[in-house]
């Protein structure tokens, strides 16, 4: 809780420093800093604005996230817009008050600031929030839509060449998916996993991981080895969804007669990354890390566990003390001449 809470911390105070940044911005083309009175208002404004758009992204975007795409955007502009229109006309209003001793029945009938209202400095202050606001807003929706930060490396051409990096890869199932699907359907089915994927965004994101694919009843989460390795990200994920999935366990089971469970697989190494495709562009991973850690999911109910790690990741994470391993041994996987040595994990009682 406190790791989530600094997480939340974190993101806050960019928000409110990306606010703030654009507030420079403004300022500088809007007076040249020259008026110090009116840059501080414009400074204050920033901060304001970058945190009552920090509170909502952090705490109330999560009530609203399943609606339709043109929905959130509409949502989310005329949020942001009522927002800068409010706090421009609030921080105004008390800078006047203060400055020149009015109540604010006296400042809403001084003419001066009637003026202010109508002329055009406050209306290219509302056009400049507007704009920024339609960019932010759609530039952040189609970077949740495509993955994080995968709409940035598309525009850079960043995955144009192939390359080989290392990565630490987790494939998670959900458990016995065809009883699940003559039980309830295939429509509820996929309502099923889209409820699953939308409660397991929080513990992904907040142990760094990103959502590669999805595959049927399978998602794929990667992360930069250096990341899923720092304090056991990749193994803390698992844990963060069960208790997710456990939480939630009566609004699945009112809602679909089921609680869902699910095996996970880990696995660390090389893989080559690259972009492929022309009418319909993808990133892709590919190499044998990608068939093992397939491999060693497939083992989960074989070896009943419903977490194993390869021993080449396992080597190299420092667990927490919470967390036990225990080596099933080397395991002839299908497909492998070597056999591979499998760990599996669980939480200490």
């Amino acid at each position: 809780m406190r790791y989530r809470s600094i997480e939340k911390s974190i993101k806050f105070f960019r928000i409110v420093l990306l606010g703030l940044f654009l507030s420079i911005v403004y300022a500088f083309f809007e007076n040249g800093f020259k008026n110090l009175f009116s840059t501080i208002n414009i400074l204050l404004l920033g901060v304001l604005i970058g945190s009552g758009i920090a509170f909502f992204e952090l705490f109330f975007f999560k009530i609203i996230r399943k609606l339709q795409f043109i929905s959130i955007l509409f949502i989310r502009t005329f949020y942001y817009l009522f927002l800068v229109t409010f706090f421009i006309f609030f921080e105004v209003a008390i800078a006047r008050m203060i400055k020149d001793d009015f109540t604010f029945s006296e400042l809403l009938q001084n003419q001066e600031f009637q003026n202010y209202l109508m002329n055009e400095d406050f209306k290219i202050g509302i056009l400049y929030a507007l704009v920024l606001i339609i960019i932010f807003n759609f530039s952040n929706q189609m970077n949740r839509k495509m993955g994080k930060g995968t709409m940035l490396s598309f525009i850079s051409g960043k995955y144009a060449h192939p390359k080989i990096v290392e990565r630490v890869f987790m494939f998670v199932r959900i458990i016995d998916p065809d009883i699940i699907v003559q039980k309830i359907g295939h429509v509820k089915f996929h309502n099923l996993i889209n409820d699953l994927l939308f409660d397991c965004t929080d513990p992904i994101s907040q142990n760094k991981g990103r959502i590669y694919e999805y595959v049927d009843d399978e998602v794929v989460i990667t992360w930069k080895s250096n990341i899923g390795i720092k304090n056991a990200n990749c193994v803390r994920l698992f844990f963060d969804l069960k208790t997710a999935i456990e939480e939630k366990k009566e609004k699945y089971y009112n809602k679909y007669g089921v609680i869902p469970k699910f095996n996970a697989a880990l696995h660390y190494g090389n893989v080559l990354r690259g972009e492929i495709g022309d009418v319909k562009c993808e990133i892709v991973y590919s190499g044998d890390v990608m068939n093992t850690t397939s491999r060693i999911l497939d083992m989960c109910k074989g070896l009943s566990s419903n977490l194993l790690v390869s021993a080449h990741l396992m080597y190299r994470i420092k667990l927490p003390v919470i967390y036990k391993n225990k080596s099933c041994g080397k395991i002839k996987l299908k497909g492998k001449e070597e056999n591979v040595e499998i760990f599996t994990i669980q939480e200490t009682q």
